[in-house]
């Protein structure tokens, strides 16, 4: 069963036209995110709320999807979901421009709060930018740094498979949902990532596809939970 507060975030997270920010404000007033779920008509002047969203509340569209997530976390223990209001959510990333409400995580979530470095670059890469993030990587293998990059075509995967092999630890901050691998050819080094105590994680709900446009709204997160 999924805990009442997380259950509430997610179906906020699902709610159209709602979003992060609407989140942060109820947040910031005290407002009761049962209530706004269960009567959101209060809120038509609070929160601005468009009709879409009430809608969507008021005919519980989101019970199909709640069942969904409920079967994703028993499906494997290394499934969970960390919200805006856990203690484990990264503080960087709550000072980003739209922070997400949701991070579904398959994996070390524990990494979410490591020293990280960023990996990213072209997916038509050049010799040198393989033989340079070869070597970036060989020379932190004795450190305690983790690879965060995208799992995208190129440099991204390239960058979480030398990590591996040098026993680094790696994030997957994917574009999917995080229970959808892309690109198809990353199986692999998906699964390998989790099994070597790594991470994937995403903001998008289950099931989401290589939609282009949030690939730029993913990179938000690489960067924004960087420490410095």
């Amino acid at each position: 069963m999924i805990d009442n507060t997380i259950k509430n975030l997610i179906i906020l997270s699902i709610t159209p036209y709602f979003g992060n920010t609407r989140f942060v404000k109820a947040k910031e007033n005290n407002f009761d995110f049962n209530e706004i779920i269960n009567s959101p008509s209060k809120y038509i002047k609070t929160l601005s709320l468009r009709q879409e969203s009430i809608d969507f509340l008021n005919q519980r569209k989101y019970l199909e999807y709640l069942d969904k997530v409920s079967k994703w976390l028993d499906s494997s223990g290394k499934n969970q979901i960390i919200t805006y209001l856990d203690n484990r959510y990264p503080s960087d990333l709550k000072q980003i421009s739209n922070p997400p409400l949701i991070l579904y995580c398959s994996g070390n979530s524990d990494l979410l709060n490591s020293q990280q470095l960023a990996i990213v670059g072209a997916r038509n890469h050049s010799s040198y930018g393989k033989n340079v993030t070869a070597k970036l990587c060989a020379d932190l293998k004795d450190s305690k740094l983790t690879i965060i990059s995208g799992l995208a075509y190129g440099i991204d995967t390239l960058a979480h498979k030398y990590a591996i092999d040098n026993n680094l630890s790696t994030i997957a901050v994917v574009g999917t949902g995080v229970d959808v691998v892309y690109p198809s050819s990353n199986r692999e080094l998906y699964n390998k990532i989790i099994n070597t105590n790594g991470l994937i994680i995403s903001e998008f709900p289950l099931g989401t596809g290589p939609l282009r446009y949030n690939f730029p709204q993913r990179n938000r997160i690489i960067s924004g939970y960087l420490k410095e």
